[in-house]
């Protein structure tokens, strides 16, 4: 046994007071196993104990972030020599990410549709509650439910001392047990609440859910056009790993454009390893794609043509501010290493799968640009130090809703524009053994994710399996953006932050990049 947690219901000492010698009790050994990665998700694990009528009879929290405290070894026994069966809950949860207790508000993981229907909590009835000797004791928080592996196990106690076991799987995140029926997620399906028989493993399953995620595809190089120009092109490879997507109290932001833009409730999610472009896709690329055949079915869904210098100080013509031009402009007018801008969601999307990609999804947004290749999340793609104008580039934008004009300089020396994708020598997601990083997650343009734009309590979103998730249904006129812009707030710098866009508005302040798959 690693360690062993006595977890014993209604133990009374002898009326006497004094001691005595109690006689084997029935009992049962546990042995909890989990094939989450333990280390990055920094574990807790919750255990609380039912009789059969449901009454709740004790509860107790084990740190268990460190990998060799798996499997972890627990006895339940009785206070007396009559043989009968428990109900055991073991929840795996990341440390920190718990919500009040209201009472067993079970939730059945939806279906995918509708896929904009929006879930609410279910009523609150502070039931079932854990009393001690008269006294309620009750938990004041419990893990949340879309970031929680959750096990009920039926278990007999009897005088032999028995065994059992038990896998916290990452294919039940996200699925709650269901007390009242005694129901329980093994293996992704639902089925009534057991456990195996039989000894303790000899090793432990930490971190083989989805085994190792390396980037083993080869990167693509930088490359220039004909001219010299370089099309600032490269990939970084980014290896993939299980995280905790959104955030419970970051997240909450409310409404912009009427849209709950929060990322909470957060869950589990593992992503591929990926190839993702090392910069925004620059105006240069999109001249080469059409060199080399791209092409749209309506001419109104490629990007709008700016052939007018960019303008310094505030316009209220947003054409103004487009940067691409039907010819290269000479000299210091060039905005051929400008993110490519004014040009719609499909047409982005397009240009990705023509080069044999795709645009990144809200998942591979957030895992590169807040936990790959780092111990543990930062609110920045950089890391934690707040945004500086010289360092990022954001805040020279007047707009009632989610503009900022923190970083406008008076005169105007630089554009009311983005720049070239190479601007904000601050703005550098670091990954990690690879040599490189990726430029401008937070700053320069917000960028297009693949994902149709529906609150994280969607059923589109509460209906995804932890693998590779993807918002793909619903209202597919507007899709996400993730990461700040030129003209944003700094709050939409942070790597959980998540913007809608669709209808007819001109976004100068969005680009987007692409991303390969890292592996066969």
């Amino acid at each position: 046994m690693r360690r062993a947690l006595l977890l014993a219901f209604l133990l009374l000492p002898d009326a006497t007071g004094c001691a005595r010698t109690l006689p084997p009790l029935p009992q049962v050994t546990l042995a909890v196993d989990t094939d989450l990665p333990v280390d990055r998700l920094a574990l807790q694990l919750r255990l609380d104990v039912y009789l059969e009528d449901g009454t709740w009879i004790e509860s107790r929290e084990v740190p268990r972030a460190d990998p060799r405290g798996w499997p972890a070894t627990f006895t339940v026994f009785a206070p007396d020599d009559r043989p009968r069966s428990v109900l055991v809950r073991l929840r795996a949860y990341p440390r920190g990410l718990v919500r009040d207790y209201r009472g067993e508000r079970f939730e059945e993981r939806p279906g995918p549709l509708p896929a904009a229907e929006v879930i609410p909590l279910p009523a609150a009835t502070d039931l079932p509650r854990l009393l001690t000797d008269g006294v309620d004791v009750t938990p004041r928080s419990e893990p949340i439910p879309t970031v929680t592996v959750d096990h009920l196990s039926r278990v007999a106690l009897g005088p032999e001392g028995a065994t059992a076991r038990v896998v916290l799987r990452a294919a039940c995140a996200g699925t709650m047990v269901d007390l009242a029926n005694a129901t329980t997620c093994v293996n992704g399906a639902r089925v009534a609440a057991s456990a195996e028989s039989g000894p303790p493993p000899s090793t432990s399953l930490v971190g083989t859910a989805f085994g190792p995620a390396p980037c083993t595809e080869t990167p693509r190089p930088p490359h220039t056009a004909k001219d010299g120009t370089p099309l600032l092109d490269e990939e970084v490879c980014v290896g993939g790993g299980t995280f905790v997507l959104g955030d419970p109290i970051l997240g909450n932001v409310g409404l912009i454009d009427g849209r709950d833009v929060s990322t909470n409730p957060p869950r589990l999610v593992h992503v591929p390893a990926l190839r993702v472009d090392r910069y925004e896709f620059t105006v240069a690329r999109y001249r080469e794609a059409l060199a080399a055949g791209f092409a749209v079915d309506d001419e109104t869904d490629l990007p709008i043509p700016n052939d007018k210098p960019l303008p310094l100080a505030p316009t209220e013509d947003p054409i103004e501010q487009c940067t691409f031009s039907t010819a290269p402009l000479p000299g210091d007018g060039s905005r051929e290493v400008f993110a490519l801008n004014c040009l719609p969601w499909h047409t982005a999307r397009a240009l990705c799968r023509f080069a044999g990609g795709d645009l990144l999804t809200e998942a591979h947004y957030e895992w590169v640009a807040s936990a790959a290749g780092r111990p543990r999340k930062t609110p920045y793609p950089w890391g934690t130090a707040p945004p500086r104008c010289d360092l990022q580039v954001y805040g020279r934008e007047r707009d009632p809703v989610v503009g900022g004009t923190e970083c406008i300089q008076k005169p105007w020396s630089k554009p009311y524009t983005p720049g070239p994708v190479t601007e904000g020598p601050g703005d550098e997601t670091p990954i990690l053994g690879h040599g490189l990083s990726i430029h401008g997650l937070g700053g320069g343009q917000a960028e297009f994710s693949r994902d149709v734009f529906q609150p994280f309590r969607s059923r589109c979103w509460l209906s995804q399996p932890i693998h590779d998730p993807t918002c793909g249904a619903g209202d597919t006129s507007r899709h996400t953006s993730r990461g700040g812009g030129w003209g944003l707030q700094p709050f939409l710098m942070m790597s959980t932050a998540r913007l809608p866009l669709g209808g007819l508005m001109i976004p100068t302040d969005i680009s987007f990049r692409c991303m390969r798959k890292g592996a066969p």
